[in-house]
């Protein structure tokens, strides 16, 4: 008789997939790339975007969850970097905008 695994990976990797597919398209639908290259640079930067920032978050959460006070800074934190992040974009546009809508 064959032992039952108590952990099977196939559940994790399917939501990993799904997570990086659901990445995927939300990359695509909100930048709209022109060309292949628009679609590189939109493909490899929006997902390790999201991905820090929700990292960066369960972090923060793990660290300092109980604080009104912390989660106050965190907010901040993340719209001062979030905007610091469009700030980029922004004077990034004359270089990159031939491949965007």
């Amino acid at each position: 008789m064959r032992p039952i695994p108590l952990r099977n990976p196939w559940i994790e990797r399917r939501r990993k997939f799904l997570m990086a597919l659901g990445l995927i398209i939300i990359a695509v639908a909100s930048t709209r790339p022109k060309s292949l290259t628009g679609l590189a640079i939109a493909l490899s930067t929006i997902p390790f975007l999201f991905l820090a920032f929700s990292s960066l978050h369960w972090w923060w959460q793990r660290k300092f969850g109980g604080s009104k006070f912390m989660t106050l800074i965190s907010w901040i934190l993340m719209l001062s970097i979030g905007l610091i992040v469009l700030t980029i974009v922004e004077m990034l546009s004359p270089y990159i905008g031939q491949h965007f809508n």
